[in-house]
């Protein structure tokens, strides 16, 4: 059996009153759901997805938020028929305070190098078990997502980038979380985890 495991369709990333930091930072607390763009429509419309889009009849998501609204979209535009959405906190984002990562200043002032470095910190902090979430549950999240897709065929996942990139990590050589310097280079945080709407195969 096959799943498809993506990001979800673009966000906003700064929702307002709040600024880019402060709504990163809640949103990974988990306090705020970021919202999709209106050009969502459009790209889920003309998305081609590898597969045959009109097969999916299940379609799990991450509690609430753009992962919901990313699959409610898919099947609206793509006209799907008797599909389920299924809402798990198998799924949901690793929970972090954005202050573990880097600072407002440092973001604010140079975003495209802060975002890498932050990214290199949620590795570390993962690893050393310093976030919010601790390695341990999401570890034990990861397990739980693989044995519950066991019971569906050709399903859609939808998650947030980060976990989804330990997930892929996890599928593919667990023995990389047992050496930050294995699990950083399997991570490669000098690059984006996912494009919009991309992500990887699950065989079960």
């Amino acid at each position: 059996m096959k799943t498809y495991i993506i990001s979800s369709a673009p966000i906003q990333y700064e929702i307002p009153p709040y600024d880019l930091y402060d709504s990163f930072d809640l949103v990974s607390k988990g306090k705020l759901k970021a919202p999709l763009l209106p050009e969502a429509r459009k790209i889920i419309r003309d998305f081609n997805f590898p597969f045959d889009i009109t097969s999916v009849k299940t379609i799990l998501t991450a509690e609430g938020g753009q992962t919901f609204e990313t699959a409610q979209l898919i099947v609206d535009v793509k006209n799907l028929q008797n599909v389920k959405i299924i809402q798990t906190p198998n799924l949901n984002g690793v929970r972090f305070n954005m202050d573990e990562l880097v600072s407002k200043k440092e973001l604010m002032e140079n975003y495209e190098e802060t975002i890498i470095r932050a990214r290199k910190m949620f590795v570390t902090k993962f690893f050393n078990n310093e976030l919010l979430e601790s390695r341990e549950s999401v570890i034990k999240r990861m397990a739980e997502s693989l044995f519950q897709l066991q019971g569906y065929n050709n399903a859609i996942c939808i998650s947030h980038s980060f976990y989804m990139k330990l997930l892929e990590i996890y599928i593919s050589n667990q023995e990389k979380f047992d050496n930050l310097d294995d699990l950083l280079a399997a991570f490669n945080p000098d690059n984006k985890p996912y494009e919009l709407m991309q992500g990887f195969w699950i065989n079960l």
